[in-house]
């Protein structure tokens, strides 16, 4: 069985045009979103790509495997390959943390919320 949680990632985007107060949330507390930047702060247009990167940090006392993270398609942040489902680790050790980056378009809805689920297998299955 795949342990996965729901996390509301909110892109911090660090430009006027895109910041409002953004933070993520993660329901469950043991494998968490410990950071993430987009676009290193510079303004990111209407049709524009930009750069996320997000770290994961696994609080659980064993390994986990076969990471991947699930954007949601409904966002105003799109994958700019059009796969919203990717491979974000192979394994993130017991209290280890990794960290990928993605390509995105910015397509100028008003939603600033990005949700997202982190599939993970560990010990339990």
């Amino acid at each position: 069985m795949r342990k996965q949680f729901l996390a509301f990632l909110m892109v911090l985007m660090m430009v006027p045009t895109l910041l409002t107060g953004n933070v993520a949330f993660a329901a469950d507390k043991d494998v968490i979103i410990s950071d993430y930047s987009a676009n290193g702060g510079d303004t990111i247009d209407r049709g524009g790509s930009f750069y996320l990167l997000i770290k994961i940090k696994n609080r659980k006392d064993e390994a986990i495997e076969n990471v991947s993270i699930e954007f949601n398609s409904a966002a105003s942040f799109q994958p700019s390959d059009s796969v919203y489902i990717k491979e974000f680790s192979p394994v993130i050790g017991a209290g280890a943390e990794e960290e990928a980056v993605f390509e995105f378009i910015y397509t100028g809805g008003t939603d600033k919320d990005l949700p997202v689920v982190i599939h993970y297998k560990d010990e339990e299955g």
